[in-house]
C-alpha cells in the first residue's frame, strides 16, 4: 500500500489537475531517458569497470535524478495547491508554469546526457575489445566495423566539406542567373548538388549514430556471451539444475504429447534442423560493409550448447517426462533467439531533413486542430470561439504561403499564442456536473467489483516496486480515499490458469466481473459529454452482476450438476438409435448453453434455463421410446411390400412377382384372352407381344433370384432407407410411402386388361415390363462393379499390409500409416456386408482410390529407405517451367498487339468524343508497354533452379543410414520447396505479370504454368519424404 498525492476533486479532474498529471508523466519519461535513442534506463544504471568513466557516469546519473526529482516535487506541490479551494485563483497560472518547468528540464539535462554518452561509449569500445579477446566472433566483427566507420567518416567529412563549397557556389550562380534557359540550368545544377550533399550527410549521420549506439551493441553481445558461459561447461547438468529450482513452472504430467516433442516434425526435429542450418548459414542481411568478416547465425560453441540442451530434452521425453522435456526445448529456443539477435546490428535509419518554417507551422496547426477536436468532443468550446480563431490563423497562413517570398513569423507567433490559449481553456474547463458524478459512481463501482473479486480469486498484495513483472491482466488496482493498493492474481499450471478461493464460482464468471471493472474504469476516464445515461446503465449492470455472481455459488453448482445429467440423457443408447423430431435442435441449444451459460446467463437465470432443457430432454427420451413401436409397425408394411416384390411361397397372395412368373410360363399371349383386336391393330398388338416376350425373358433370371428390380423396387428401397434413419419423421414417411407402393402393386395387373382398355393396356404393360428388365440389367451391372471394386481394394490393402509388416522395425511413421490402414480395413469390412449393390458401389468407389494411394505411398517410402529411389527430375522441371514461360511471353506479345489494334480510332470531328478516344488509346498504349515487359529473358534467371539441389537429393536418397538419410532428406526437401516458393513469390509479385493475368486471354498459358509449378511442388513433397 502506498499513500499517493491526495485524490483530486473529480469535478476538476479534467481541467488543471489533468494537465499537471500529464506534465508529471512527461518528467517521468525524461527521467527514464525515453527521449533519446542512444541511452536507456538499464544502460545508464550499469556500472563501468573503468574507475574514471564510472565516476563520471555515477555523478551524471545522480545529478540527473536530483534534477528530475526537484521537478517532481514542484509539480506535486502544484497538484496539492490546485486541489485546495482556498487557492483556486492560482490554478490558471499552474498550466504555463508546469509547461515552462518541463521545457527547462529538457534543456538543463542535455549536458548531463552528453557526459553520459561519452562515459558509456568510451567504456563500450573497451568492452567490445575485451569480448573479442574472449573469442566472440560478433565482437570481432564490431571492432572491424569500428575501424571501417572511422575511415569512412574521415572520407565523408572531406567530401561534404568540398561539396558544401561547391553547393554555395552553385546557389550564388543560381541567384545571379538571368531568367530563362540559364536560370533553369543553374537551378538544375544547384538542386543536383544539394541532393548529393544531403545524401552524403545522411550517410554520415547514420554512421555516427551507429558509433553512438556502441554501448547498446556491447550490452547485447555481452548478454549472449554471459548466456554462453553459463551453459558452456555442461548444458545437460544446467537443465537439471533449473528443473530442480522450485520457481520453474511446468505443465501437468503427460503434456504435451510425445509426438509433439520428438515425433516426426516435432519440436526436437524442427529445432535440430534449424540449429544445423543457422550454424552454416551466413548472416547476410546484417552485413553493413562488403569487406567486413562474414559470420554465421550461430557459431560452433553456441550450436553445441543448443544441441546438448535439446538432446537432454529428447532423453527426458523418452523417459516419459514430457513437461520437463518441453521446458528444455523452450529454453533452447529462447537461448537460440538471444544468440541470433546478438549478431544483428543494423545502421540507424536516415535522419529526416529539418522542417522548413512553413512545414513547422503546418505541423503545429494540424496538431492544434486535433487537440481542439478532442476538446470539443468533451463539450468544450461550445460557442466555437477557439475554432473561429484557429480558422483565421489557417486562412492567414494560406494567404502568406501563396506569396513569392512568404514570411510566416508573424503567423507563427499567433499560432503559439493560440496554443497557450487552448491549453488554458482546457485547464479551466469544467465538465457537466451530472456526467462527472456518473464517472465518480463508475469508479466506485469498479472498486466495489474489485473488492468482491479479492474474495473470489487467490491473490497477494504487492508493493509498487513489485509491479514491473506482473502482467496487466493479473493485476487488481484499487484506489480509495487517496490510497492505492495492488493485488496480483496468483496462477497455476505454468501461469495458464488463475487460482481461485471460491471453488463454487467459475473462473469465467470472475473474468467477466474483471472485464466489467475494466470497462467501468474506462468509462470513469471517458471525456465524452452527455454520457450520463450510458455510464449509469453500466454501473447498474456491474453492481447487479457482482451481487448475482458473488451469491451464485450454489446455483452454479446446481447448473453444473444438471448439465452432467443432461449429458447422461443425451448419451443414452436410445438417442443413438431413435431420433424424435426436434432432438437435433434441442441438442444444439443445450450444447450452446453448456459452452456459454457462465458468460451469457446470471446464475439464477442459468438455473431456470437448465431445468427447462432437462425437462425437454426427458420428454424427448419418452418420445424416443415410443418410436420403437412406430418403427415396428412401419417395418411390417415395408417387409410386406418387399415380399410382394420378391414373390414365392411365403409372399402374400396375390402378388405381382408371382403373377409375372405365371405370365412367363403361359406367355404374354394369355393377356389377349377376351380381347378382340380392331381392324389394323393386329400387327401392332403382335409387335407389343414380341416386346413383352423379350422383356419377360430378360426379367426371368432376376425374378427367380431376387424378384422385381424396377421402379417399385427402387421406391421400396428408398422407403427402407428412410425407415432406417429411425427418426420420427423418417418412420412416418416410410410407412406412408410403403402403403402407397402396396396399393399400386396390388392394382398393377388389373391395369393391364386389354378386354376393357384395348391396345392402350398392352402398350402400357410393355413399357412396364421393359422398365423392370432395365432394372434387372442395372442391378446385374452394379453387382459386377461392386465385386470388381472389392477385389481392387482388397488387393491394395493386402499389399499395404505386407509392406507395413516388412518395414515395421525401421519405418519411422509406421504408427501413423498403421492407423490409416486399420481405419480403411474396418471401413472395407463394413462395406463388404452391404447387400444392395448400388449402395455398395457408392461406398466402394472412394475406397478404391484411397487404398491405392496408401499402397503407393508405402511402396514409395520403402523404395526411399532402400536407397534405390530416384528424386524429382529437377532439370526436367526447370525446362518445363521455362517452356511454359516462353508460351506466356508469346501470348503477352499477342495480347499487347490486340489491345493496341482495338484502341485505334478514326477522328469523329467532335472534340469531346475524340478526347475520350485519345485517352483510351493512351491507356491501351500504357497497358501494351507493360505487357511488353513479359519477355522470357526477364524471367529466365527467376526460373533457374539451384544446381546443387539435384546432387544433394540424389545423395540423400542413396544414403542407407536411417538417421542421416532422414535428416538429409528433410533439409534438401525444404531447400527444394524454398525454390518453389521463391519462384511463386517472384512471379506473383511481378507487376507486368499482374497486368497480364488480369486480361481475359491469359487463362490458357498462365494456367499451364501454374499447373506445372503445382505439380513440381507435389513431386518434391512425394519423392523426398524424410523417412
Amino acid at each position: 500500500m502506498k499513500a499517493k498525492i491526495p485524490d483530486q476533486p473529480k469535478i476538476i479532474e479534467d481541467g488543471t489537475i489533468g494537465v499537471l498529471f500529464r506534465k508529471r508523466a512527461e518528467i517521468q519519461s525524461l527521467k527514464q531517458f525515453e527521449d533519446t535513442k542512444l541511452l536507456s534506463e538499464s544502460i545508464v544504471r550499469m556500472k563501468l569497470p573503468d574507475e574514471v568513466a564510472e565516476q563520471q557516469r555515477s555523478q551524471a546519473v545522480t545529478a540527473h535524478d536530483l534534477m528530475c526529482q526537484k521537478c517532481f516535487d514542484r509539480i506535486d506541490a502544484m497538484i496539492v495547491d490546485a486541489q485546495n479551494p482556498d487557492k483556486a485563483s492560482l490554478r490558471n497560472g499552474f498550466v504555463s508554469s508546469a509547461g515552462d518547468l518541463v521545457d527547462k528540464l529538457e534543456g538543463d539535462r542535455q549536458p548531463i546526457i552528453e557526459s553520459l554518452i561519452i562515459a558509456i561509449n568510451g567504456h563500450a569500445h573497451d568492452k567490445i575489445a575485451q569480448l573479442m579477446a574472449d573469442g566472440s566472433p560478433v565482437a570481432a566483427r564490431e571492432m572491424q566495423r569500428a575501424k571501417i566507420i572511422t575511415e569512412s567518416l574521415k572520407t565523408l567529412s572531406r567530401q561534404t566539406e568540398a561539396l558544401e563549397e561547391e553547393v554555395t557556389s552553385l546557389r550564388s550562380a543560381f541567384a545571379k542567373a538571368k531568367p530563362g534557359v540559364a536560370k533553369r540550368e543553374a537551378a538544375t545544377a544547384f538542386h543536383e548538388g544539394q541532393e548529393q550533399l544531403d545524401e552524403l550527410n545522411a550517410r554520415k549521420f547514420r554512421l555516427e549514430a551507429y558509433e553512438a549506439l556502441m554501448a547498446q551493441h556491447a550490452a547485447k553481445i555481452a548478454k549472449a556471451e554471459n548466456e554462453l558461459w553459463e551453459w558452456f561447461v555442461d548444458p545437460a547438468e544446467t537443465v537439471t539444475k533449473l528443473l530442480a529450482d522450485q520457481g520453474t513452472k511446468l505443465k501437468p504430467p503427460g503434456e504435451p504429447s510425445l509426438e509433439l516433442l520428438i515425433g516426426d516434425g516435432g519440436m526436437y526435429f524442427n529445432q535440430a534442423n534449424q540449429y544445423e542450418t543457422d550454424r552454416k548459414r551466413i548472416l547476410l542481411d546484417a552485413k553493413l560493409f562488403p569487406e567486413e568478416k562474414e559470420i554465421t547465425y550461430i557459431d560452433d560453441d553456441q550450436f553445441r550448447i543448443l544441441m546438448s540442451i535439446i538432446d537432454e530434452g529428447k532423453r527426458l521425453a523418452e523417459e516419459g517426462k514430457n513437461p520437463e522435456a518441453e521446458f528444455a526445448f523452450i529454453k533452447a529456443r529462447s537461448l537460440h533467439q538471444i544468440f541470433r539477435d546478438s549478431a544483428r546490428m543494423a545502421l540507424p535509419p536516415a535522419q529526416d531533413p529539418p522542417l522548413s518554417e512553413i512545414e513547422k507551422l503546418n505541423k503545429q496547426l494540424t496538431a492544434l486542430n486535433v487537440e481542439l477536436d478532442r476538446f470539443w468532443g468533451r463539450g468544450g468550446d461550445d460557442q466555437n470561439t477557439l475554432r473561429t480563431q484557429l480558422k483565421k490563423i489557417a486562412k492567414a497562413r494560406d494567404i502568406e504561403v501563396a506569396k513569392d517570398v512568404p514570411d510566416v513569423a508573424n503567423i507563427q507567433a499567433h499560432a503559439d499564442s493560440f496554443d497557450k490559449a487552448l491549453a488554458q481553456a482546457i485547464a479551466e474547463y469544467v465538465p457537466q456536473l451530472r456526467d462527472q458524478l456518473a464517472r465518480d459512481r463508475a469508479q466506485d463501482a469498479k472498486n466495489e467489483i474489485l473488492q468482491g473479486l479479492l474474495s473470489m480469486y487467490n491473490t497477494r498484495e504487492l508493493q509498487e516496486a513489485q509491479l514491473a513483472d506482473v502482467p496487466s491482466d493479473k493485476l487488481l488496482v484499487i484506489k480509495q480515499d487517496g490510497v492505492t493498493k495492488y493485488f496480483e492474481i496468483k496462477t497455476e499450471r505454468g501461469g495458464t490458469q488463475d487460482k481461485v478461493s471460491d471453488k463454487h464460482i467459475p473462473r469465467e464468471a470472475m473474468d467477466l466481473l474483471l472485464e466489467q471493472a475494466t470497462m467501468l474504469e474506462l468509462l470513469a476516464q471517458s471525456q465524452s459529454p452527455d454520457c450520463f445515461a450510458e455510464i449509469e446503465a453500466a454501473v447498474a449492470k456491474g453492481q447487479a452482476d457482482l451481487a448475482a455472481i458473488s451469491k451464485g455459488g450454489p446455483d452454479y453448482d446446481y447448473v453444473a450438476k444438471q448439465v452432467k445429467e443432461c449429458d447422461k440423457l443425451l448419451a443414452e443408447k436410445r438417442f443413438s438409435s431413435w431420433v424424435p423430431d426436434g432432438l437435433y435442435e434441442l441438442k444444439v441449444e443445450f450444447e450452446n448453453f453448456k459452452d456459454n451459460y457462465i458468460t451469457s446467463y446470471l446464475p439464477a437465470q442459468a438455473k431456470l434455463k437448465v431445468d427447462e432443457l432437462h425437462a425437454a430432454l426427458e420428454a424427448k427420451k419418452e418420445a424416443a421410446t415410443a418410436l420403437s413401436k412406430e418403427y415396428d409397425d412401419a417395418e411390417i408394411v415395408v417387409k410386406r411390400v418387399e415380399a410382394k416384390l420378391a414373390g414365392g411361397k411365403k409372399a402374400p397372395k396375390p402378388n405381382l412377382a408371382d403373377q409375372l412368373r405365371d405370365l412367363i410360363k403361359e406367355g404374354p399371349g394369355a393377356l389377349m384372352l377376351g380381347y378382340t383386336s380392331a381392324p389394323g391393330e393386329l400387327e401392332e398388338a403382335e409387335d407389343l407381344l414380341a416386346r413383352m416376350k423379350k422383356a419377360l425373358e430378360d426379367i426371368g433370371p432376376a425374378l427367380d433370384s431376387n424378384g422385381l428390380e424396377g421402379e417399385f423396387k427402387s421406391d421400396i428401397n428408398t422407403a427402407r432407407q428412410t425407415l432406417e434413419t429411425k427418426s420420427e419423421t423418417g418412420i412416418r414417411t416410410a410407412k406412408a410411402k410403403a402403403e402407397a407402393i402396396e396399393v399400386k402393386i396390388d392394382g398393377k395387373m388389373a391395369e393391364f386388361d386389354p378386354s376393357s382398355n384395348g391396345l392402350k393396356a398392352l402398350e402400357d404393360f410393355a413399357k412396364f415390363l421393359e422398365k423392370e428388365a432395365k432394372g434387372a440389367s442395372d442391378r446385374k451391372a452394379a453387382v459386377a462393379e461392386f465385386e470388381s471394386g472389392k477385389e481392387k481394394v482388397e488387393a491394395s490393402l493386402k499389399s499395404a499390409a505386407e509392406t507395413l509388416k516388412k518395414e515395421k522395425a525401421t519405418l519411422t511413421s509406421y504408427n501413423e500409416y498403421k492407423n490409416v490402414y486399420d481405419s480403411m480395413k474396418a471401413q472395407f469390412d463394413a462395406t463388404k456386408k452391404i447387400t444392395d449393390p448400388e449402395q455398395g458401389v457408392a461406398q466402394i468407389k472412394p475406397q478404391i482410390s484411397s487404398a491405392k494411394q496408401l499402397d503407393d505411398e508405402l511402396q514409395n517410402l520403402s523404395v526411399i529407405k532402400s536407397g534405390k529411389a530416384t528424386g524429382p527430375d529437377f532439370p526436367g522441371w526447370e525446362n518445363a517451367l521455362k517452356t511454359k514461360m516462353e508460351n506466356i511471353s508469346k501470348s503477352a506479345s499477342n495480347v499487347a498487339a490486340s489491345i493496341i489494334d482495338k484502341a485505334k480510332y478514326e477522328p469523329s470531328g467532335v472534340a469531346e468524343e475524340d478526347e475520350v478516344l485519345e485517352e483510351l488509346k493512351d491507356a491501351a498504349s500504357d497497358v501494351a508497354e507493360t505487357l511488353g515487359l513479359v519477355t522470357y529473358s526477364k524471367f529466365e534467371k527467376i526460373l533457374t533452379l539451384d544446381k546443387n539441389i539435384a546432387t544433394e537429393a540424389a545423395a540423400a536418397l542413396a544414403d542407407k543410414n536411417a538417421v542421416t538419410r532422414k535428416k538429409a532428406l528433410a533439409l534438401v526437401r525444404e531447400k527444394a520447396l524454398a525454390e518453389v516458393r521463391r519462384i511463386r513469390t517472384e512471379m506473383d509479385a511481378h507487376p507486368a505479370l499482374k497486368v497480364y493475368r488480369g486480361n481475359p486471354f491469359s487463362n490458357k498459358s498462365w494456367d499451364g504454368f501454374a499447373s506445372a509449378l503445382h505439380s513440381f511442388d507435389v513431386d518434391v513433397l512425394t519423392k523426398l519424404q524424410p523417412v
